[in-house]
């Protein structure tokens, strides 16, 4: 069935050379699948700011949307309660279930949406 809908031909009206090359299709694409990796994100520029001094306590996250520079710095936490625990499970679940459908560039949109609004506070 998954067949025919990507070719939109009848399973029945096929010859030999069709099903092998058909095969030999999903074979290549599953390899780039399984072999794909996202180009590395760019460097920072010169003209970024220096990142700031953290305490081994903090951490520091930073934007740059339409040439506005932003950064949170906040301080890391060892142990989650256990709200945050279930939290933080339920969206690393959602990523991995949901993300498989999604392309690198989608899913990396989402995450920045929800860290620009629940970290910066900025409606997308």
């Amino acid at each position: 069935e998954t067949a025919e809908k990507l070719t939109g031909l009848n399973i029945s009206s096929w010859s030999d050379d069709l099903v092998v090359q058909f095969v030999a299709k999903l074979d290549a694409a599953k390899d780039y699948v399984d072999t794909f990796s996202p180009e590395p994100p760019p460097k920072p520029s010169e003209a970024n700011p220096p990142s700031p001094r953290l305490d081994p306590s903090q951490a520091c996250l930073a934007l740059t949307v339409e040439g506005n520079n932003e950064q949170r710095i906040f301080e890391l936490i060892d142990e989650l309660s256990p709200n945050g625990t279930v939290l933080e499970n339920m969206l690393n679940s959602t990523l991995e279930q949901v993300g498989k459908g999604l392309d690198e560039k989608e899913k990396t949109a989402v995450l920045y949406r929800i860290i620009r609004r629940h970290i910066f506070g900025k409606q997308s």
